[in-house]
């Protein structure tokens, strides 16, 4: 039973610590596979994000929909709350202070979508 309840302590710090190192506000750079991209930045708090560009200033919001926790693999999936329902998964990385991400946006009206990959460092 002691032993059970070690392991079960250890699971909640775990989430915990996985949860900390999301938090915050980052400066992001997306690329994508035509060599084209753009910088943002992204705030996490809790299970919202949002994304504010650098060259418009226009902002983003999403919603947590999907968190992950798989032995040494853990991300958490955003969606946007807007019409165009694009999705961040995000990922921390060795890093302390940086966070790694996918980026999709299902581009229906070009018969393709945008994936991208990117880097954020926190601020």
């Amino acid at each position: 039973m002691k032993k059970l309840f070690i392991i079960l302590i250890f699971c909640l710090i775990s989430n915990s610590v996985f949860a900390e190192k999301l938090q915050g506000t980052y400066f992001c750079e997306l690329k994508f596979s035509d060599g084209s991209g753009s910088k943002f930045t992204m705030k996490i708090n809790g299970s919202d994000m949002s994304k504010r560009d650098v060259r418009d200033d226009k902002g983003t919001k999403y919603k947590e929909v999907f968190f992950a926790d798989h032995y040494d693999k853990m991300y958490t999936v955003f969606v946007s709350l807007n019409i165009n329902q694009s999705l961040y998964i995000v990922s921390p990385t060795e890093k302390k202070n940086r966070i790694s991400f996918t980026y999709v946006d299902p581009l229906i009206y070009m018969d393709e979508s945008a994936v991208g990959k990117g880097m954020c460092d926190r601020i």
